[in-house]
C-alpha cells in the first residue's frame, strides 16, 4: 500500500481505529485517528489520561495488546505498508 503515502511522509495513518472487548462490550480507545509527519518534523502527542495516546503508539509498533485489540486503519512508516499489525481491516 504504498501508495497511500504522500511523497515527502515519513508517517501516514489513516483511518486508525483501536479497541478492546470489555465486560461491558466494545471499548473504543481510538476512533478514526489520521495524521501525516514528514521528515524532519517534531510530533508531540498529548491529551488526558485515557484518551488514547499509549494506544495509539502501540499500535504503530505492532503492539495492541488487550484481549484480543482490534485494530483498522491504514498506517504507513517509511514507505512500509504496515497491514501486518492490522489485526482488523474491516
Amino acid at each position: 500500500m504504498v501508495s497511500d503515502m504522500t511523497p515527502g511522509m515519513e508517517l501516514t495513518v489513516k483511518n486508525l481505529d483501536v479497541g478492546f472487548w470489555t465486560d461491558s462490550g466494545l471499548f473504543k480507545a481510538v476512533s478514526g485517528l489520521s495524521l501525516e509527519i514528514r521528515r524532519g518534523e517534531v510530533f508531540g502527542l498529548v491529551g488526558e489520561s485515557g484518551s488514547g495516546k499509549s494506544c495509539f503508539v502501540r499500535s504503530l509498533l505492532g503492539l495492541p495488546g488487550g484481549d484480543p485489540g482490534i485494530i483498522s486503519g491504514s498506517i504507513v512508516l517509511m514507505g512500509k505498508d504496515g497491514s501486518d499489525v492490522l489485526v482488523d481491516n474491516a
